[in-house]
């Protein structure tokens, strides 16, 4: 028992020796070969680093990886995994990776460089980029602005004023032909109390697109409260500045009290109201929107003024704005709510006793 025991175990002793110094040749043949391919990358330009990147689909393994190429294959499965993130270790120098999916290029991607010479050489020629980089001029905003530039000296030219002028005095010589010859010089004296005092001002914006009728309901409500600081503003002529009869028809359409008048050849009455065209003001007041009323609080006007809608012509603080087809006293009571102004209230007021009245 004793010798067959032994022998037994004679005969297992060589193979166990045989498989462990096979796997120490092994060992240490992986080990040779480790340090072969890390000193052939150490040369080639440093250590790996790590790199990581977003693939097409969850679904994508990386495949080969070739310099800077990355090659990707899809599972042959049906799989519907969330993109996730993949890494591959790729020499220091390279920037940016080129990605393959299934052999056809799929996009490249910036990913740095952590190699210190290729940092230094990015950095030398940002520097260089960034002193040869310069700002295009903004011909449009130039262009704009001399635009802009050339309709203000327009409007303001003596030619312009001096043809609003003449529209407005062949207005007033229709409506009135025994009287002065301005629009404005018809309106009648304010009653010694005063609704509006000098420093405030009502601007009441209109257009030739808005219905006769309302215009006319505006005009008659305007007309009641016998105020000069209470003015209706158009944008500009009816029809364009180098034609005055539309701006005279649709004048003579709201601001007559019977438009048949003409044809009858009988005198004409018209609202006493202020008619003013003034493209500065819808500007000033941010106009986009008619009918639209206007309460300013306060306005100081130099001697020599030229228009209220021009800032060097006149100083304005805090203002309220409205819009939207009202009547003018709908208008007022809402403006007059949130402003608190006694004036407004008076207004109100006025307006609310001649409608009774009526």
């Amino acid at each position: 028992m004793r010798s067959r025991i032994f022998e037994q175990a004679g005969r297992g002793t060589p193979h166990s020796i045989l498989s462990r110094r096979g796997l120490l040749i092994m060992i240490l043949s992986l080990l040779l070969l480790a340090v072969f391919i890390f000193g052939w990358r150490s040369e080639a330009g440093g250590e790996a680093r790590a790199i990581e990147f977003e693939p097409q689909s969850g679904c994508d393994q990386i495949e080969a990886i070739e310099g800077e190429s990355i090659y990707l294959r899809s599972a042959s499965f049906e799989c519907d995994l969330a993109a996730g993130k993949l890494t591959a270790r790729l020499d220091p120098s390279v920037a940016v990776i080129r990605i393959y999916v299934n052999g056809k290029f799929w996009r490249a991607q910036y990913v740095g460089s952590s190699d210190p010479e290729s940092l230094r050489q990015s950095m030398n020629e940002a520097k260089i980029g960034a002193n040869r980089l310069t700002v295009p001029e903004n011909l449009t905003t130039r262009e704009m602005e001399e635009r802009a530039g050339r309709s203000v000296d327009s409007f303001r030219s003596d030619e312009t004023q001096d043809r609003i002028k003449r529209g407005q005095e062949a207005i007033g010589r229709r409506f009135h032909p025994d009287a002065s010859d301005s629009l404005n010089r018809e309106i009648p004296a304010r009653p010694p109390a005063g609704i509006l005092p000098s420093s405030e001002r009502i601007y009441l914006f209109i257009s030739s697109s808005l219905p006769q009728e309302t215009l006319r309901t505006y005009a008659a409500a305007l007309a009641r409260l016998h105020d000069p600081n209470i003015v209706m503003v158009l944008r500009g002529y009816v029809g364009g500045m180098k034609r005055s009869k539309p701006l005279q028809e649709f004048a003579m359409g709201i601001l007559l009290k019977n438009p048949d008048c003409l044809a009858h050849k009988t005198a004409c009455e018209r609202f006493s109201v202020r008619l003013e065209i003034d493209p500065n003001l819808f500007r000033r007041y941010n106009i986009h929107q008619v009918p639209a009323l206007v309460y300013v609080p306060s306005i100081r006007v130099s001697e020599d003024s030229g228009g209220e809608g021009l800032i060097e012509n006149a100083e304005v603080g805090t203002y309220y704005h409205i819009d939207g087809d009202a009547s003018f006293e709908f208008l007022i009571g809402q403006i007059q709510e949130k402003s608190g102004s006694g004036a407004l209230r008076r207004i109100a007021t006025a307006l609310q006793s001649e409608r009774i009245a009526e």
